[in-house]
């Protein structure tokens, strides 16, 4: 197909994927953007770890429908709040479920402004990231050879100016219809059956 995004659920047989295969989390932005960020990432990154930690446990001292309740005047949800507990995004979309997020874990107003400047810092380097890797992308698919990944159905896709491993190009030989239960821990995994 030749949308360049698409939702998941819309992959079909015959599409091809750029991942990252090797090294940690198929997702190549964070590490982009980590470079973008500079000698802050470490502290940003532990006040990202730190607020969906505080929220984790929150729902473990008080559990997860109380805290829920504390939160659904806002318009969170509880799937928002288990992947925001589980610490799946940098912070919630919505500025007023993050500030509900951070009031439940008992930040007052000064932490919680410090909490959204860097979250939103987060978000900007990651925005820049994939700005970045699109541009790149965009002066390298020209170069594939593509009837030898129709045939082969892999290939590996070497961006020279970031200091990535290769991605891998695959090619979706078949899409199940409908969702699959994972854990959090398997979400952002490749699942293959028979391997490449």
């Amino acid at each position: 197909a030749s949308d360049r995004n698409r939702l998941v659920r819309d992959i079909e047989a015959g599409d091809f994927l750029l991942l990252r295969t090797e090294g940690g989390s198929p997702d190549v932005i964070p590490a982009i953007a980590d470079g973008l960020l500079g000698h802050d990432a470490v502290r940003l990154r532990s006040m990202q770890r730190e607020w969906a930690r505080k929220l984790h446990d929150v729902v473990l001292e008080r559990g997860f429908d109380s805290t829920l309740e504390g939160l659904v005047q806002f318009g969170c949800s509880a799937q928002n709040l288990r992947a925001w507990s589980a610490g799946l995004v940098i912070r919630p979309m919505s500025d007023v479920h993050f500030d509900a997020v951070l009031m439940i874990c008992g930040m007052d107003e000064t932490e919680r402004d410090s909490f959204f400047q860097a979250m939103d810092s987060i978000r900007s380097a990651h925005i820049r990231a994939g700005n970045r890797i699109r541009m790149l992308l965009d002066a390298k698919l020209p170069s594939l050879d593509v009837a030898e990944l129709t045939m082969s159905g892999v290939g590996q896709l070497a961006l020279d100016d970031l200091d990535v491993r290769p991605l891998a190009v695959l090619r979706v030989e078949e899409a199940e219809d409908g969702t699959t239960q994972a854990r959090a821990t398997e979400i952002g995994m490749l699942r293959t059956h028979g391997g490449f």
